[in-house]
């Protein structure tokens, strides 16, 4: 018998939500990426998911990709961010796109990039970028990556290394 989320919501006497105790979960609805796999990769048995997003939704995330790698992810690492690794905003679309692409991007797709992004890598670059933004996601774990797929763990002073 599967359990509900909405079983273990409580209500107060205003009829506001209380949650009580820990939520049950049936784990066999949970989608999760097992290590190792690059972001958007899935697993050899993983099923593909069938998402139908229209031409302007794709514009729509390709434009959100852009401003958040454009702006808001660059004006966090000089802000509130200095730990992060890179600072420019093309290092933040490397990073992106290569774990989206699971190795170099430009192995993967025909330049520019964001004009050649599937619907569904579009919607990942925003995920990754919303993650990274949040502080889900570990950007120097993802810097140290795609450095690796390069083949550039170190070089001299590149401001995109976080030297």
């Amino acid at each position: 018998m599967k359990h509900s989320f909405a079983d273990d919501i409580l209500r107060d006497k205003n009829d506001n939500a209380l949650i009580e105790g820990s939520l049950k979960f049936d784990p066999h609805e949970l989608s999760l990426r097992p290590r190792g796999l690059a972001f958007g990769q899935r697993a050899s048995n993983e099923k593909p998911k069938v998402l139908s997003i229209d031409q302007e939704t794709v514009g729509d995330l390709i434009a959100e990709y852009l401003h958040l790698t454009k702006e808001v992810l660059p004006a966090l690492a000089r802000t509130e961010r200095k730990d992060w690794p890179v600072r420019e905003d093309h290092c933040f679309q490397r990073i992106v796109l290569d774990a989206v692409c699971g190795g170099v991007w430009y192995e993967h797709l025909d330049r520019p990039a964001y004009k050649n992004l599937s619907p569904q890598q579009a919607e990942q670059t925003v995920a990754l970028c919303q993650d990274i933004a949040a502080g889900k996601a570990d950007l120097a774990q993802l810097n140290r990556q795609s450095l690796m797929w390069r083949g550039k763990l170190r070089a001299s002073s590149n401001n995109c290394l976080g030297q």
